[in-house]
């Protein structure tokens, strides 16, 4: 079975009580610097000025959107509440194996940027966390895991945890249930990727982009971020010395193609 929730989601309006359980709490601030308007990126600094960027980087949006963020957090959490109850009561909670992912996170404001659509943290990194109710993952039950994972990731898992085989020459992703069992910290894999498609967005008309080159990817692994950007200059960052991505490496001596 698939859920498909809209929430946490613009436009960002949360209904009594959600809408208000959390105006009174502290807000964390924003990561961003001005420094990262120094010489920026042409795609990074074209995606800072359309309208949902423009907006997250006024602190007074910010403060109002973040609370009814939390607020649709929260009533998320309840109605999931309610299924997993719904499913003690008749049985099937310990036959079932549970995901909660996304398929991106929201800048709400850091690096001066809304919505989803560049490669930080705060849109890449999402969380998936993974309830098997087989004994066989006792050891890793309530641990959390730095490993890197894709959401490619998901079908090999759901067919092998069903007793089903995949051929690794169609299905790209690798299954979790190694580290769901015995190794919960070890990856499966090396690096992460993803790409971006921004030939219908809004910047492309800023960027006069040719539909053809208008993408952009990721290959990330956990100290390194490597963005290319056919036409432009690549893009590098240090998770390690730099893990709020508020400074881009200087490439020099690269070979771009593209």
């Amino acid at each position: 079975m698939h859920l498909s929730y809209i929430k946490p989601h613009w436009p960002y309006i949360a209904p009594g009580p959600y809408h208000q359980l959390f105006q009174d709490v502290e807000l964390t601030s924003a990561i961003r610097s001005q420094n990262e308007f120094k010489n920026p990126h042409p795609i990074y600094d074209a995606l800072t000025k359309i309208r949902v960027s423009r907006a997250f980087s006024k602190k007074e949006v910010r403060d109002r959107v973040l609370p009814t963020y939390l607020g649709l957090v929260k009533q998320l959490d309840d109605q999931l509440g309610r299924l997993f109850q719904f499913m003690e009561d008749h049985g099937s909670y310990d036959q079932t194996l549970i995901v909660f992912t996304s398929d991106h996170g929201d800048y709400l404001g850091d690096h001066w940027l809304g919505e989803k659509d560049c490669f930080h943290e705060p849109s890449v990194k999402i969380p998936v966390i993974i309830r098997d109710p087989s004994s066989k993952a006792n050891s890793s039950r309530g641990l959390r895991s730095t490993a890197i994972v894709e959401s490619v990731d998901l079908i090999p898992t759901f067919i092998e945890a069903l007793g089903g085989t995949f051929p690794d020459h169609i299905l790209e992703g690798q299954s979790l249930k190694p580290m769901l069992h015995s190794e919960p910290t070890k990856s499966v894999r090396e690096y992460a990727i993803s790409e971006y498609d921004y030939s219908v967005a809004p910047i492309s008309s800023l960027l006069n982009s040719d539909p053809r080159k208008a993408r952009i990817y990721m290959v990330a692994t956990k100290r390194w971020k490597y963005i290319y950007t056919p036409r432009y200059r690549p893009v590098l960052f240090d998770l390690q010395e730099d893990h709020m991505e508020l400074k881009a490496l200087e490439l020099k001596g690269c070979l771009v193609y593209g």
